[in-house]
């Protein structure tokens, strides 16, 4: 459904445009909500056909309004640590970097910016796009040269690239990895011609099957300098004013470095030295949107105040200097700026007298009314808008939601059918659309109203990405020279690459292997099914060649083997034997209960719950291990077994080895089973005495329908009354005790063992189908990526980093490699941060001292959790 032509189609844009057009701007925009906003500028971008920079107060905001629509491009502001670092993470600069690039280029046209990141010098526009290259296959480049030029740009020359912003070169061949690009490129030369350009695996090194006639590189530094630049930059951080002789002397090394290099690390903190340019002026046909312009002004100075104040007391210290102010652009520059262009202000009550408005607007709209998943009434509203000739369109993100929405809102007064071709509804018409709206609107003169999963749902489910292999979670890695291999018949040695040889004069290739003393073993790659790489550790010594140890090490072997097997065959021929419970198909509460998880499933634990529930249904008992990285969403897979057997009226027990971990998986399942009548109970010895006995009393009357705990739950006095399932978190962290009891449920009941890091046996079994196994590897792209510093040990950086997470109501690990070191460090702590409420934890301290500090800690009661690994 195309919104932008709705809003268009308003009789107050009309009006708003007209005034664009004849030169009327600034122009004040009054009554636009904030669902409405990023269409709005969506729609100035379609039909003024030029850019759109739509100005925020908060990076927050500015992300939220790209999410909004489909092609917004969202351009965080710059990270300044102001203090000189060894190293930083570049994921920020990497974002500016593809945002700036698309806009220069055209490839978007709607922007959304902080005024932080709008205010953040840039250098000149013809400087940024001259740092672009367009490669075509069959086009003449020296290879040596433009791997030469891509290190200018930025680019970190290794040997094998595996991440963005690096390149390498091999012979005729160049490896480059672009930022904003999912795949890197590998460039094959003949001479000094491009013979092909392909998309390659980062982790295998591996050409992949894609191949490109033209491929754009974009630069690796945001700040890309032309060599006058460059000096001129140099120039000035030489006699740039400061007290403190190794300051100095580090400016002296910069400017070494931008005379030799054009670049060096925190080049971001001196860009005042050789930038004087914004974005408005990367983009001097922009149209200009700012987001209430008092409210972007106020957030402004409260945060150069704070930046001033930070310098001030940096210059102090001798870690800055006072030119350093003028990093930013000043407030009234970018405003003076933003008036060579047509400014439109969002205002929410009146003008700001700053810009002085030529003509004001009053569009009708406002937000749409939040449901919460009450139907009926989402249905009486709808009805009473049909009746009334209105055009409804509710947004649920998938098609099955879509279907499942229309079923539940259709009846004999209303039919409300799935739209998938994009068109609008009629007048006195409702549909539902298998499409994101982050949050929906209402125009009253348009007689429109559009409904997001926030209004109906009471959430926005998050949406997934594509994911790189990179981020993939892979259990085998392929052989590299230098592994340790197993051969069936020499046994362990070491892999040492690929070698052609000519024997009785026929050329082969064989894998090269040494064992101990240096012996050499060539086995030819037809063979390469008797060898396989060694999962040990990498001091294992090597076996010897034509010796009985490795015969003798197979036979202790065999005889584990077999006394293993007569156990586990004992246990599994006795389940394969007995039926298990047949679970349904599921139900409109299993429905309703996944619906309300507030996030995107990624396609590992999608493909994870459709194993699950297919064993669950079969009829067999169940015997699954799931294995996945930690925050890769296990729990959320558990739980949806779990509320499968629950509603089934079997019981199920959430088995985990530690308190803490008890507590936290108590509080989620509370949460997520909320709405519904299943009733969680927890055992552990944080549970007193009287309600450990209240909730063994409700195991054994069926009225818990679901109990998570630790070993308690291992008791012989915790007798179920049906239980159904059971889910093992981390099954090698209990003892041998506990395994044998363990072992005994799984002879009658379903079993779903959990773990990140399956000890080998539990992993040997899944891999060769004595178990089943379900693997979760990819993980939730709305994970934050961490910005790294490596930096100088300092108070003043201590204060300004933990402060800030103070001041947003965070909370800081602070890692210590060494116990004894952490009394002083503990001290330090409290003087560098005195309104910080710090704790310590360690591994001397007692089970019970430290699981008490975990468990305030993660209520909130300490602001620093001073700890060792």
């Amino acid at each position: 459904m195309q919104i932008t032509q709705h809003i268009a189609a308003l009789e107050e844009f009309v009006a708003l445009e007209q005034s664009i057009r004849a030169g009327q701007t600034p122009c004040a925009a009054f009554g636009v909500p904030e669902s409405l906003k990023p269409h709005l500028g969506a729609a100035l971008s379609e039909t003024q056909k030029r850019p759109v920079i739509v100005v925020t107060a908060t990076d927050e905001k500015a992300a939220a309004y790209a999410d909004a629509v489909p092609d917004g491009v969202y351009m965080p502001s710059r990270p300044l640590q102001l203090r000189a670092s060894v190293a930083r993470s570049r994921d920020a600069m990497f974002a500016r970097i593809t945002a700036l690039s698309k806009l220069v280029f055209g490839q978007a046209q709607l922007v959304f910016i902080s005024e932080e990141a709008l205010l953040a010098r840039l250098v000149p526009r013809d400087d940024f796009v001259a740092a672009h290259m367009t490669l075509e296959s069959g086009a003449m480049h020296d290879p040596q040269q433009l791997a030469e030029r891509l290190v200018l740009w930025g680019y970190e020359r290794v040997d094998a690239v595996e991440t963005a912003g690096q390149v390498a070169r091999r012979g005729e061949i160049l490896d480059v990895f672009c930022p904003g690009k999912s795949v890197p490129y590998r460039i094959d030369f003949f001479d000094d011609t491009i013979e092909s350009i392909h998309e390659f695996d980062p982790i295998s090194q591996r050409r992949g099957k894609k191949t490109f006639d033209t491929v754009s590189l974009t630069p690796a530094i945001e700040l890309v300098l032309r060599e006058s630049a460059a000096a001129n930059g140099a120039a000035a951080l030489r006699v740039a004013d400061t007290a403190s002789h190794a300051l100095a002397l580090r400016l002296g090394e910069y400017a070494d470095s931008l005379e030799k290099d054009r670049f060096f690390e925190d080049m971001e903190n001196y860009a005042y030295a050789f930038c004087d340019s914004a974005l408005t002026d990367y983009l001097p046909s922009a149209l200009v949107i700012c987001d209430d312009y008092k409210h972007i002004k106020a957030a402004s100075q409260s945060r150069m105040d704070i930046f001033l104040e930070k310098l001030k007391t940096m210059i102090e210290n001798k870690e800055a200097i006072g030119d350093q102010h003028a990093l930013y652009l000043a407030a009234d520059e970018w405003l003076h700026r933003a008036r060579a262009h047509d400014v439109i202000d969002l205002c929410a009550i009146s003008a700001s007298r700053d810009l002085r408005p030529r003509c004001e607007i009053n569009i009708r709209a406002k937000n749409a009314l939040s449901y919460n998943r009450q139907i009926g009434l989402l249905s009486d509203d709808l009805k009473a808008r049909v009746h009334g000739g209105w055009r409804v369109g509710l947004f649920c993100g998938d098609a099955a939601k879509a279907r499942k929405l229309a079923q539940e809102l259709s009846d004999d007064v209303l039919t409300v059918p799935v739209i998938e071709d994009g068109r609008a509804p009629g007048p006195g018409e409702a549909a539902v659309y298998p499409d994101t709206l982050v949050s929906g609107f209402e125009l009253s003169a348009a007689k429109l109203y559009l409904l997001g999963e926030r209004e109906i749902y009471g959430f926005a489910r998050k949406r997934k990405k594509a994911v790189s292999k990179k981020n993939q979670l892979d259990i085998f890695t392929d052989l590299k020279t230098g592994d340790l291999i197993v051969h069936d018949v020499h046994g362990k040695g070491r892999f040492l690459g690929l070698v052609t040889r000519d024997v009785q004069g026929i050329s082969r290739d064989y894998l090269e292997l040494e064992y101990r003393g240096g012996d050499k073993l060539f086995i030819p790659t037809d063979q390469i099914d008797r060898v396989q790489k060694y999962m040990g550790g990498e001091s294992e010594r090597l076996s010897k060649l034509g010796g009985k140890e490795w015969s003798q090490t197979k036979a202790r072997v065999k005889s584990a083997v077999k006394e293993l097997a007569e156990d586990l065959v004992s246990i599994y021929s006795e389940r394969i034997g007995k039926t298990g419970y047949q679970y349904g198909e599921d139900t409109v509460w299993q429905k309703q209960f996944e619906d309300l998880f507030p996030y995107e499933e990624t396609d590992g634990q999608l493909r994870s719950i459709d194993e699950i529930k297919a064993d669950m249904r079969s009829g067999k008992i169940m015997d699954r291990l799931l294995l996945g990285d930690v925050g890769y969403g296990k729990t959320e897979v558990a739980m949806r077994a779990c509320f499968k057997a629950a509603m089934e009226g079997r019981q199920c027990a959430v088995l985990v080895p530690t308190t803490l971990l008890a507590r936290q998986h108590y509080y989620t399942f509370e949460q997520r089973f909320s709405p519904f009548a299943v009733k969680i109970g927890m055992l552990s010895r944080f549970v007193s005495a009287k309600e450990q006995a209240e909730v063994i009393r409700g195991i054994h009357a069926g009225t818990v329908d679901v109990v998570i705990g630790t070993h308690r739950l291992l008791s012989a006095d915790v007798v179920f009354k049906d239980l159904g399932l059971l889910v093992v978190d981390e099954e090698q962290r209990f003892g041998v005790t506990h395994k044998e009891r363990i072992k005994d449920l799984k002879r009658s009941v379903d079993v779903l063992t959990l773990s990140a890091t399956p000890i080998p046996r539990t992993l040997q079994m899944s891999l060769t189908g004595i178990r089943d196994m379900s693997m979760i590897d990819t993980p939730p792209e709305e994970r934050m990526m961490p910005e790294s510093y490596v930096m100088a040990y300092s108070g003043e950086l201590i204060y300004d980093a933990i402060s800030r997470e103070m001041a947003r109501g965070g909370q800081t690990y602070f890692v210590c490699r060494q116990i004894r070191t952490m009394d002083k460090l503990a001290a330090d702590l409290r003087g560098f941060v005195p309104d910080a409420r710090v704790a310590t934890a360690h591994g001397q301290m007692g089970e019970n001292e430290i699981e008490k500090v975990m468990v305030d800690f993660l209520a909130g009661e300490y602001d620093v959790l001073l700890c060792t690994t």
